[in-house]
């Protein structure tokens, strides 16, 4: 880890902190409102219609992504392709914008909206489910599908720290416009039409911005091309495809739950996920500040730069999230009902299979980064692919007769396989054509502390009470594990750590 290395990944915590931080804040004052003017039921049906507005906008994802790479490096090499992969992208957005339309106004037509979403019950009419969707459609089809490209210009031509700002604002005007519409009394319809309207607005300023920052690409059609747009739109099928099984994990989960229980089960479910999700977010900044590097030695064939790398993310990334996440087991539940103000009961067998998951996540989030990186896309799908069938054939039975927590370990089954098992059995694959392999050592090190939470979560799913012993033992063994973790590191990695600790403090 070289110097460059070390400011990128102060940098990149600086700026990701910042995010998160507000971000975070967001959610933890959203809840607690919501709930209180909408009650549990309407606040489920928030998150259901979110959940499938989502959805629909993962036709856009893998497309915006591929573009957004192309833009990156043309910017550099070749301003007129920039120009050109830039205006063919704008008319395959509105395209693939009306394709979401369509799609929503037959779920209208057709009926089957409500089954879509998994409403059952009479707490909102159709017509206003109805409504809302489209509102939301309508405004990603006129101003967020062409958005997320037109934003994508900013972070090549030296805007990042601007691009990050205005997704701040964005963030924010969100969560104004929810929080002031509850607070005065409206309901879905209403917070739908107000949030659409404001980010419609706000798109148009972030255009204006971009145009008068980069005013020789304007106007950004003037190089369309059909052709290299529909070209490109194919090259990146294998994206969107990938993007929407991450979808059906996420978004298309949540609609799952809603299906087999109702949409007042929802916010049990997100509100445990959201504070487990929390420790995710550290191994999320330390990836993305080490990805060019993994590329690079993998470029190299430096695997043993690869692999120590890989190990530092290890015990840095492990080390917050793996200790973190058992220190606040006896906690949890407090922390939870003052959240919730104890309008959601707190589920620990939910809980801790969560949490172990996100340590299983926070283990493979480096392989799979690396093959992403290097665009193993195959090795990519089958592991998404895996984790989508497992998820909800998991789901499905288990959720029969350990209801929601039966979620969670459906959860904590497929990161077990995808975000453990094939990882790993992939990476081991690339390297060994490297003539190279994963260090039987680091590799056992870092997948202790993992096994740990999994042998936590099964203690409790056994039906036995929480114990501070228990508890303390697990914490024990973590915390040695990384006393461990830190004698095997590479003496570089632990020159350079102290030296940024240094800048940090």
């Amino acid at each position: 880890m070289n110097i460059t290395v070390q400011k990128r990944v102060l940098n990149n915590y600086s700026i990701g902190l910042v995010s998160f931080v507000i971000s975070f804040l967001q959610t933890v004052i959203t809840v607690p409102i919501l709930l209180n003017y909408w009650g549990n039921d309407t606040y489920g049906i928030w998150l259901s219609l979110f959940a499938g507005f989502s959805l629909l906008q993962t036709f856009d994802f893998g497309h915006q992504s591929y573009i957004g790479n192309l833009l990156n490096i043309e910017y550099h090499i070749d301003k007129q392709k920039f120009s050109e992969y830039l205006g063919s992208s704008l008319s395959i957005a509105y395209f693939l914008g009306l394709i979401q339309l369509t799609i929503t106004v037959i779920l209208i037509i057709s009926g089957y909206l409500n089954n879509f979403l998994g409403f059952t019950g009479s707490t909102i009419s159709y017509k206003s489910v109805s409504l809302s969707l489209l509102s939301l459609v309508l405004m990603w089809v006129v101003t967020g599908s062409v958005g997320g490209i037109l934003v994508k210009m900013l972070i090549p031509a030296g805007y990042m720290v601007a691009s990050t700002i205005w997704g701040i604002i964005f963030r924010l005007s969100q969560f104004l416009s929810l929080i002031l519409v509850a607070m005065y009394g409206g309901k879905i319809l209403e917070a739908s039409l107000v949030y659409s309207i404001v980010q419609t607005f706000l798109a148009v300023f972030l255009f204006f911005y971009i145009k008068t920052k980069m005013p020789a690409f304007y106007p950004w059609w003037q190089s369309l091309s059909f052709k290299v747009g529909f070209n490109n739109l194919k090259k990146s099928s294998i994206l969107t495809v990938n993007n929407l099984l991450q979808q059906l994990t996420n978004n298309g989960l949540i609609l799952f739950i809603t299906n087999v229980f109702s949409s007042v089960i929802v916010p049990s479910f997100i509100t445990v996920r959201t504070l487990t999700n929390t420790a995710g977010v550290f191994t999320n900044l330390f990836i993305t500040s080490i990805q060019p590097d993994l590329i690079r030695y993998h470029a190299k064939k430096e695997t043993q730069k690869l692999q120590s790398t890989l190990n530092a993310n290890w015990f840095f990334s492990g080390l917050v999230v793996n200790i973190g996440l058992i220190i606040v087991l006896p906690f949890a539940s407090a922390i939870f009902n003052l959240w919730t103000k104890g309008l959601i009961q707190f589920n620990l067998e939910l809980f801790i299979s969560l949490a172990a998951s996100i340590s299983v996540i926070n283990f493979g989030a480096g392989l799979y980064n690396y093959m992403y990186g290097i665009n193993n896309l195959r090795a990519v799908s089958i592991i998404t692919i895996t984790r989508v069938i497992i998820l909800f054939v998991f789901s499905y039975y288990l959720s029969g007769f350990l209801g929601l927590t039966g979620i969670g370990v459906a959860v904590l089954i497929s990161e077990i396989f995808s975000s453990m098992i094939l990882p790993y059995f992939y990476v081991q694959k690339i390297l060994k054509s490297f003539n190279g392999s994963l260090d039987r050592k680091t590799t056992f090190t870092a997948v202790v502390s993992p096994l740990i939470l999994i042998v936590l979560a099964s203690v409790s799913l056994s039906g036995m009470k929480f114990s501070y012993y228990i508890w303390g033992i697990a914490l024990s063994l973590v915390i040695l594990t990384y006393i461990f973790n830190w004698t095997i590191l590479d003496s570089e990695v632990k020159t350079r750590s102290k030296n940024l600790i240094r800048n940090l403090f």
